[in-house]
């Protein structure tokens, strides 16, 4: 887990912006990121499920990497 130190702008009594360091912003970033990866994959493993799969070897042959 990221350790977040944010800092707030306040416009009257309501908070309007924030601001994080930017190694903490990327590392945020980072963690959305694979957050989003793994909705992915779980979709795709949902959407092909009990279909056959193919081989690593097959793949690279239909994508012509062989």
């Amino acid at each position: 887990m990221v350790a977040l130190h944010p800092q707030f702008i306040r416009s009257g009594e309501k908070n309007e912006f924030v601001v994080l360091p930017h190694d903490e912003f990327v590392a945020m970033c980072d963690l959305l990121e694979d957050l989003i990866d793994l909705q992915l994959i779980e979709k795709a493993r949902a959407e092909n499920a009990g279909k056959p799969g193919i081989s690593l070897e097959q793949l690279k042959v239909e994508l012509g990497m062989d």
